[in-house]
């Protein structure tokens, strides 16, 4: 935008964003006035889309500070950004100016909806900005005339009401392709989405090998690293056992809880993930002081990488070898599963060799595997909604959410027999894929529609959006006319609010 006037098309002409309004700031309202009842309150959360509760007032306040439906508002601390305002009758809060508009009160609008770029570059502050009431005012502008800022509307509307009917075709193909995603999980881990190793050898005339004999190698193994791992301790203080009462301590993974996971395929067996892990690494969360940043530390994952079935790698925080060491046990070696159990919940994946050396975070639980090969199956089956369920039916805490590890030991997993689980890991692969690059394409589409947006209203504001008519009344006229009829306004005064005097025999 410039205020060049060699460059203004016929009949515009330069101006500010104070000629074209007054900007009436709200109200402050302390805490001890917000009542249950009355009109509401609008703070700039109430208008950003954040789902912030209303705060209300009861009482009279100066007309200044009233909102009508309808009204033009424009938020200048914090979240600079213009809105009509859509509700019932209100009261404004501070840091937030109503505008009684000069010109066409739909072109004031877009007007301020297109210099809040410049807006931002004039704003003050890093953590609440704000722009100060008098570079507000002097924001340049170009002014079309009275009859062109009509059309300007007519056509930026029109242009808008097919961007929004895009932007709402993308979102509900995004919901449909989560729908999508959630069905492959759950056909999978009910053993729908790919043929099951009983019925192709059925078919071939062949024997397989069942998933019970696949958990009893596991169960063995597991029992194995564990004597071995206590003999060594054993030896490590001197010690010679006798006789094998020792091996006595062992404590067996109890059976999991069926109820309500669904029916097993043939072929299939349900155990838990601790019955699954291996004994001597167990299922433990990992550093719960990460420390200040270390640029030469050990990779640390949060639940901000561990997302759901992928990881993202953007920045993983770096702690130090000495926070790191303290949390040996936690140090991956590729094949361990990753499950959020702290604030994000949702996010499990299976750790690939390209993490071997990263630790992990106390919001991250890891189940080492005494089977690695079959990490992305059970991945998988976690982050299926029949398993996810399971585990957020059993979170708790209520400002800070998670799942302890002892019931995350008790999680039930279904088990295919190996073969299957290759084909199965395969299948979704492949649908997810399928999933993902559509939703790539709804996402890069989204940003070509808000890009779209921006450029609708640059050749609005450029004079390029709809022909200009040599026979309107020029800008500069109307410009001189409001401030003809500015000048010949009477003064108001504020009018202050009454108190409302309190009642006798009862406390103000």
């Amino acid at each position: 935008m410039t205020a060049d006037t060699r460059e203004l098309p016929a009949g515009w002409c330069s101006t500010d964003l104070g000629s074209l309004g007054k900007y009436l700031n709200g109200r402050g309202f302390k805490s001890s006035e917000w009542a249950e009842r009355g009109r509401p309150i609008i703070r700039i959360q109430n208008l950003t889309g954040s789902s912030a509760k209303f705060n209300y007032f009861q009482g009279e306040v100066d007309p200044k500070h009233e909102v009508a439906h309808g009204d033009l508002l424009m938020s200048w601390a914090a979240t600079l950004g213009a809105y009509v305002w859509r509700g019932p009758s209100a009261v404004l809060n501070q840091h937030i100016f109503k505008v009684e508009s000069y010109v066409d009160r739909a072109f004031h609008y877009y007007a301020l909806q297109w210099v809040l770029e410049a807006l931002y570059r004039n704003a003050h502050g890093s953590g609440m900005v704000h722009i100060t009431k008098a570079k507000f005012d002097g924001t340049p502008v170009l002014l079309p005339p009275a009859p062109e800022q009509h059309r300007i509307v007519e056509a930026i509307e029109s242009y808008f009401t097919r961007l929004d009917d895009a932007v709402a075709t993308l979102e509900r193909v995004q919901r449909n392709l989560k729908r999508y995603r959630a069905s492959v999980l759950k056909a999978a881990v009910e053993g729908r989405l790919v043929p099951t190793e009983a019925e192709m050898a059925r078919a071939e005339g062949r024997d397989y090998e069942p998933a019970s004999v696949l958990l009893e190698r596991i169960l063995a193994e597991r029992r194995r690293r564990w004597e071995e791992a206590e003999l060594a301790k054993m030896k490590a203080k001197g010690k010679t056992p006798k006789d094998d009462r020792w091996k006595a301590n062992y404590k067996e993974p109890a059976a999991p809880d069926t109820a309500g996971m669904p029916p097993l395929p043939e072929g299939w067996c349900c155990t838990t993930a601790e019955a699954l892990s291996d004994e001597t690494r167990s299922i433990t969360y990992g550093v719960v002081k990460l420390g200040a940043e270390t640029p030469d530390g050990v990779p640390t994952l949060r639940s901000s990488n561990v997302r759901h079935l992928r990881l993202e790698l953007g920045h993983v925080k770096k702690v130090s070898e000495k926070i790191s060491a303290a949390y040996q046990r936690t140090v991956l070696g590729g094949g361990e599963i990753l499950i959020t159990v702290r604030g994000t919940l949702g996010g499990v994946i299976a750790v690939p060799s390209s993490c071997a050396g990263f630790n992990i975070s106390r919001e991250v639980a890891m189940i080492a595997l005494v089977e690695p090969r079959i990490a992305p199956l059970i991945a998988t089956f976690i982050g299926s909604s029949v398993l996810q369920n399971w585990l957020m039916s059993r979170t708790r805490g209520i400002a800070y959410t998670g799942v302890n590890i002892a019931t995350l030991k008790t999680l039930p997993v279904p088990v295919p027999p190996l073969e299957e689980q290759a084909r199965i890991v395969e299948a979704v692969e492949h649908h997810l894929s399928i999933g993902g690059a559509s939703e790539s394409a709804c996402v890069a589409n989204g940003q070509r529609c808000t890009s779209l947006r921006q450029s609708i209203l640059k050749w609005a504001f450029e004079g390029r959006l709809v022909d200009q008519d040599p026979t309107d009344e020029p800008a500069s006229v109307l410009l001189d006319r409001i401030r003809a009829e500015r000048e010949a306004a009477p003064v108001r005064r504020s009018r202050s609010p009454r108190r409302a005097r309190p009642r006798r025999g009862v406390r103000g």
